[in-house]
């Protein structure tokens, strides 16, 4: 189905890319990378798979820039020196290996002055300080070649971390997390994303500098306005918040393109009812808010979270805290 599909196009589209996915989730990595592609209309394919090494097809044309989870993207070249493609390089690049796994014997040093001899002697000048970067990235079994084109933005997402906000709120989540959560639903600029538990507005800040219509509530007010507070300081001004209970969510009588939140959990959380009550009230909500074949993102510390039959369950993954407790995360989409 997959060559079906990528032959009725043009195989001329698709590229093979490599990147190394987050050590702390590698699945939940691979997830947003796969709904960051796909979310763009591309088709994506993973074609080799080396622990947290993962070389995939995808369309030649995607913007990686606005993944969270990752920290580059390359052009594939090859798991040997001979594949790397002088051709696709610029005249100055600089060679960086990377090793992957802690029981990899290679030497990373060696690595690279290997590389760089056989691009000088191809004739490509090899020089540290070029933006063109050659990556070698170093596994126990093998090493995997390619051109870095895209470097994620890490530092900018850090800047808008919780204790950066104007608002802040305590055990809301980081902007990584939080980004990489947004991503996961496969929006587009100016799709309608709710976060019914919105607390300091994470998730609406990331939506909205990715150019979609965010809408937030929350039971608190001081959050409410702390939220709307926020949502300026980083330039979302058509972000809108309001105080309303989640589970009257469905009084808005509008239907949503995604839906993500991080349920109320933890000491400092405030809850009008029980937290079971609340879980399984807002889920009931759910797929009357959400639009049909559209996603939901729901973290929570409940690893059994219960669902209607309108959803189904696309993925889930569990994140660790602390020692005392995990963030899992589902991935629904509304039938």
């Amino acid at each position: 189905m997959a060559d079906t599909l990528i032959n009725s196009i043009s195989y001329k589209q698709f590229m093979k890319f490599v990147c190394v996915l987050w050590g702390g989730c590698a699945e939940l990595s691979l997830a947003e990378l796969r709904a960051c592609v796909c979310a763009q209309g591309s088709f994506f394919e993973v074609v080799l798979r080396d622990g947290r090494v993962v070389v995939f097809r995808a369309r030649h044309d995607v913007d990686f820039s606005g993944l969270a989870l990752l920290n580059e993207v390359c052009l594939f070249f090859g798991d040997d020196v001979s594949s790397v493609d002088c051709a696709k390089l610029n005249c100055n690049v600089k060679v960086r290996g990377k090793k992957v796994g802690s029981s990899v014997s290679f030497s990373v040093a060696e690595v690279e002055r290997k590389v760089g001899k056989r691009l000088y002697d191809s004739g490509v000048k090899v020089d540290f300080s070029s933006d063109c970067v050659v990556r070698v990235y170093v596994t126990e079994k093998k090493c995997y070649f390619g051109k870095v084109v895209c470097s994620i933005d890490k530092k900018g997402l850090r800047a808008r971390d919780a204790k950066m906000r104007p608002y802040f709120e305590c055990g809301t989540l980081n902007a990584v997390d939080a980004r990489a959560f947004v991503n996961l639903l496969r929006c587009g600029r100016r799709d309608m994303v709710l976060d019914p538990f919105c607390g300091s507005g994470a998730f609406l800040i990331e939506a909205g500098i990715l150019g979609m219509d965010v809408f937030g509530c929350d039971i608190v007010g001081a959050h409410v306005s702390g939220a709307r507070r926020n949502l300026l300081h980083y330039g979302v001004a058509e972000g809108k918040v309001i105080l309303m209970d989640a589970l009257d969510a469905e009084c808005l009588c509008v239907k949503f393109d995604g839906v993500v939140c991080d349920l109320p959990w933890g000491k400092s959380t405030v809850i009008k009812s029980g937290k079971d009550e609340v879980y399984r009230g807002f889920m009931g909500v759910l797929p009357k808010i959400l639009k049909k074949g559209k996603y939901a993102v729901i973290a929570c510390d409940v690893g059994g979270l219960w669902y209607p039959a309108e959803l189904k369950l696309v993925e889930m993954f569990e994140i660790y805290v602390h020692r005392s407790a995990n963030r899992y995360v589902y991935v629904f989409m509304r039938k």
